[in-house]
């Protein structure tokens, strides 16, 4: 590699220059330069070669032509091209012509610049530019993109036949350019980047966006002139949205937030049990203050989201989704959530259960928030809410498949919790308010769980819980009425009675359990881990709802996991095209071994407290 620049060039360089020159019928006509004879090459007139400007830097492995007339000299290979100003261009052929600062590169040009700190203090995030021809003007801090270009900044993509961009202030202007940002692709006859108070702006005259990614886009929204704000919003101005090559709507101004959640949302289709249908949502931030210049909300911390769905099956559903941001991105605290349906048809099903008797009136009151009282490096303490009201037991299956595939029968609770890195403790409630379900309440528990951590310092380490609560368990109401009717309908004396008696009797007791269990790491030799572990536990009942007598049990554990680990590290397995350096091979045998002991329980004993959909506790 050779570098040019301002240096005195060494002997060495001279005889390489004179051995590399081509005859000037090789070149490209349209690079034609004179060049130096023979024994200008050895020496005589090299000093006439044109003295590299200090605004350019080349390396190269190629041939070199120079015409001392015009002051310009050609490089031929693998030619680098480096601005003063932090830009870099790759190509196989560059004119430079030191008079005017300016270098010509053709053959798959690639330009490259980094992320540069401005003096106000602001940053310009790094830019890649590819092109087929591409025109540096040092002096202007410019360059000027032509044919198959294709610019990379950020998240945004660029694509056309013609770009002029500043590397200085980092401004891009564009003609005839495709674009995409993040979700967004974008057409435009005129393309341009401004920086307008502040902020990065993309503009677009008779431009055209869609969010579908295909060679053939399926619909398209366009407009006379098209504004991106990164990261906040899209304004449209004599706005037409096609779905294909058909109008369908027109507007004559709307500004979309770019926020998924924010700004107007639809989702058109058609479903069995819906008919078509047009899912309508539009988002607004609430709460903060009002700026009186411009009428926006400074601090908005509350996320509302209003819903219109148009079902022609189902009739018209309306809804409202407050959400409360500060709370971060989280599925288990989605706010609070109302919907109603005044439903066309209720007996529309996908399944053979009946449901005849089903009110028209279908809703959905949930609310999933926590309430924070306090917190700092190693406490928490807070307030939680995760409450499910529904019309009846068919409101899932039918509106939301995608809640009731994971959670058909959804919870009620609400309780305060206190975390620490020690343990996690609560007092929390389990409600049944949808009686069309089968499910177990908590009124209340409390409970308190250890993690595991060593005893005084020792290696011995020590985990446990320990909870009191009030039991409950009643059948789903469809299965009550059902059993019953079942029942009337037999004689005296039929053992069936006796089953259906069992399933209708009232399950209920109050508990008090308490488990711990003391486990000893142990690392002989560095090379198997042995951990050693044994717990006692306590579990009483009392005032059972079926009137047999309190009881409690005592249960004893002891168990032994063993673990070994082997791994061989091959430092010759490489490929770049699989981009693979090396590999690790890990093998981890183990084994463990327990054994509990407890009394065993009455067969009359009906325990509830098992780990169901609608029976696990949420903190």
């Amino acid at each position: 590699m050779r570098y040019f620049g301002n240096s005195i060039l060494s002997l060495s360089c001279l005889a390489v220059l004179a051995i590399s020159a081509l005859p000037a019928s090789a070149q490209d006509n349209s690079d034609k330069v004179n060049l130096a004879s023979e024994d200008d090459l050895l020496g005589a007139n090299f000093a006439k070669m044109p003295q590299m400007p200090k605004s350019l830097h080349i390396e190269h492995d190629g041939s070199i032509q120079y015409d001392a007339g015009k002051q310009t000299i050609l490089y031929q290979g693998k030619v680098i091209v480096t601005g003063d100003n932090g830009i870099t261009l790759k190509a196989g052929h560059a004119l430079i012509n030191t008079q005017s600062e300016t270098a010509t590169l053709k053959g798959q040009v690639v330009v490259r610049q980094k992320s540069t700190t401005l003096k106000s203090g602001k940053i310009l995030p790094g830019i890649q530019l590819f092109a087929d021809k591409v025109l540096l003007n040092a002096a202007t801090k410019t360059i000027v993109l032509s044919n198959n270009v294709t610019i990379y900044q950020a998240s945004s993509i660029h694509r056309g036949d013609h770009a002029t961009y500043n590397y200085a202030t980092g401004q891009l202007n564009s003609e005839g350019l495709a674009s995409g940002y993040d979700f967004i692709l974008m057409e435009s006859n005129r393309f341009q980047m401004v920086n307008h108070k502040g902020k990065k702006v993309f503009i677009g005259d008779n431009a055209g966006i869609t969010t579908h990614d295909a060679a053939e886009p399926n619909y398209w929204i366009r407009s006379d002139r098209t504004s991106i704000y990164p990261g906040d919003r899209v304004i449209f101005k004599n706005l037409r949205f096609y779905a294909g090559d058909v109008p369908i709507l027109w507007l004559p101004y709307l500004s979309q937030p770019l926020n998924a959640d924010l700004g107007y949302y639809f989702i058109p289709g058609a479903r069995s049990n819906w008919g078509f249908y047009l899912l309508n949502r539009y988002g607004v931030m609430l709460g903060g203050e009002t700026d009186e210049l411009t009428g926006e909300h400074d601090g908005a911390w509350l996320l509302s989201q209003w819903h219109a769905d148009l079902m022609t099956q189902r009739g018209v559903g309306v809804g409202l989704d407050l959400i409360d941001t500060r709370l971060g991105n989280r599925d288990n605290l989605s706010g609070l959530k109302l919907y109603y349906l005044e439903d066309l048809d209720p007996t529309i099903r996908r399944t053979s259960e009946n449901r005849d008797s089903l009110d028209a009136s279908r809703w959905k009151v949930e609310l999933k928030h926590r309430i924070d009282l306090f917190s700092n490096d190693q406490d928490e303490t807070y307030f939680n809410f995760d409450i499910t009201a529904l019309s009846d037991r068919f409101f899932l299956e039918d509106f939301e498949q995608e809640t009731f595939r994971i959670n058909p029968n959804p919870d009620s609770t609400m309780g305060l919790f206190h975390r620490n890195p020690k343990f996690h403790a609560g007092l929390y409630t389990r409600m049944r308010l949808n009686d069309f379900y089968e499910q177990d309440t908590r009124l209340p528990e409390l409970f308190f769980d250890q993690v595991k951590r060593p005893i005084l310092g020792s290696p011995i380490l020590h985990e446990g819980t320990t909870s009191f609560g009030i039991y409950d368990e009643r059948l789903a109401d469809f299965q009550t009425s059902s059993l019953q009717s079942e029942a009337d309908s037999l004689t005296p004396g039929d053992p069936r009675l006796d089953e259906i008696n069992e399933l209708l009797a009232d399950r209920g007791y109050t508990r008090f359990h308490t488990w711990h269990e003391f486990s000893l790491p142990i690392n002989p030799g560095g090379k198997i881990a042995i951990t050693p572990r044994a717990g006692a536990g306590y579990t009483s009942y009392s005032a059972m709802d079926n009137g047999t007598q309190s009881f409690d049990r005592t249960h004893l554990s002891a168990g032994v996991d063993t673990s070994v680990k082997f791994s061989k590290l091959y430092s010759n397995a490489v490929n770049k095209t699989w981009g693979l350096d090396s590999i690790l091979h890990v093998f981890q045998p183990y084994a463990n071994f327990s054994q509990l002991s407890t009394n065993s329980l009455d067969s009359s004993f009906r325990g509830i407290e098992v780990l169901t959909p609608s029976t696990i506790r949420t903190a």
